[in-house]
């Protein structure tokens, strides 16, 4: 599967990018929507309408979207990395990590099936028994190794390393990848909300003046906004998303 959009639909694709790009997903997943009705089955505007629900936070529709496109492509990884993303997203992390294991068979270089398997099995490590833990980090460490190696300018790699390490309790290391990953770029969203995670798990007296310069430069990150109830009981109209809950089980990112 090459991703290439043939006839009307690349007008459709085009257009709806242009408008992903301007901040506008609403808008741009409307217009795949018409273009779904002429050709509900055309994989590229369905992985397309994927991301765009997943950038207006609705994870279910992602989901299906997801789904009606592996139908439609099944030999193509893509869209089972996404619905792994979407799963994930939606608190079925188990869900997800199947989705994404299903991408690697497809696909074994595919970066965010990697991703999505070493964020999930770093959520189990942080909910399972110690003798099972080991296990598990381990396997975490690998996709995260992974997706470093696929991903080599990006942050994701070495953020989720640093995610790894905050189960561990290894904090020395998860500074150390935590500078590596805003080394590579600096605004990462993901790397920053696991920085204010591992503060937090440390009790550390720097969240709550990290939280506020997060929230003064991203006014617009959930995982930042979304700590501002348990970090803030008193000011519950800080945030509209709500508390984090039990471990990292709602990750924003």
């Amino acid at each position: 599967m090459t991703g290439e959009v043939p006839g009307a639909a690349a007008q459709v694709f085009a257009r709806a990018e242009a408008l992903r790009d301007l901040g506008r997903p609403a808008e741009a997943l409307g217009l795949v929507r018409q273009g779904l009705a002429s050709d509900p089955h055309d994989v590229t505007l369905l992985v397309l309408a994927t991301t765009l629900s997943l950038a207006l936070e609705d994870y279910a529709q992602a989901a299906d979207f997801a789904t009606q496109a592996a139908a439609q492509a099944p030999g193509w990884a893509l869209p089972l990395a996404l619905l792994a993303q979407a799963r994930r997203l939606a608190d079925d992390p188990a869900g997800g990590k199947q989705a994404a294991q299903a991408a690697l068979h497809l696909d074994p270089d595919e970066a965010l099936a990697h991703f999505e398997v070493g964020l999930a099995t770093a959520l189990e490590a942080e909910q399972a028994p110690l003798w099972h833990r080991r296990r598990l980090l381990t396997e975490a460490r690998a996709a995260a190794s992974r997706v470093e190696a696929l991903w080599p300018g990006q942050a994701d790699g070495p953020a989720l390393q640093a995610l790894i390490d905050i189960v561990a309790g290894h904090w020395p290391q998860h500074e150390a990848n935590i500078a590596r990953a805003l080394e590579r770029e600096p605004d990462d969203s993901f790397a920053h909300n696991v920085r204010l995670l591992g503060l937090q798990a440390r009790h550390s007296g720097e969240t709550v003046p990290q939280l506020y310069e997060r929230l003064r430069s991203r006014p617009d990150d959930v995982f930042a906004r979304s700590q501002c109830v348990p970090t803030f009981p008193s000011r519950a109209g800080c945030g509209s998303i709500g508390g984090a809950g039990g471990g990292f089980f709602h990750c924003w990112w």
